[in-house]
């Protein structure tokens, strides 16, 4: 019987010793995962002086624009429901983006209620009287993926608003 008792708990014990090593061993595996994914979000945050056009046309296209493709020296063309877009890269790293559409009637005191009502764009007429929306991000203290990536999903939401609200009179 003692005999028998000192296997039972000789078997207790190498499971529940078994059992231990296996919570080290997924425990270990989440810290190691949530290591990754940090490091992942580290990267994406990690500030750049500057990119290069292949930069942005990678970023947009991850972003699943359509149509993306170089545009003149310094600039990206991409589309987003049809109407195109421009993202020029200055020689500083700043970035602009530009929308324009032509055919459509704007007022002046439209575009000034625009830019006096909201802040992340900016209108005007260009020469020809067409309406244009623009909006910089400025590179000097640095840029991640992150705010390049978040600057134009906020710019593409200022031209669904700019078109409903100037461009289709809604």
């Amino acid at each position: 019987m003692a005999d028998e008792l000192a296997a039972q708990n000789g078997e207790q014990w190498f499971v529940m010793r078994m059992m231990k090593m296996k919570m080290v061993v997924i425990l270990a595996a989440l810290i190691m995962g949530c290591a990754g994914v940090a490091d992942a979000h580290a990267q994406a945050q990690k500030s750049r002086s500057g990119y290069t056009r292949q930069d942005l046309i990678k970023i947009l296209k991850d972003e699943g624009y359509g149509s993306v493709m170089p545009h003149e020296k310094n600039s990206v063309q991409f589309k987003v429901d049809g109407k195109r877009y421009g993202l020029h890269l200055f020689d500083d790293h700043d970035l602009q983006l530009y929308y324009s559409t032509s055919g459509v009637e704007v007022s002046l005191d439209a575009v000034n209620r625009w830019n006096r009502d909201f802040r992340h764009a900016r209108a005007y007429l260009d020469r020809q009287g067409d309406p244009v929306l623009e909006a910089d991000l400025l590179a000097a203290a640095g840029l991640n993926d992150a705010q390049v990536k978040n600057f134009v999903s906020a710019f593409v939401g200022s031209v669904a608003r700019f078109r409903r609200d100037l461009l289709e009179g809604k």
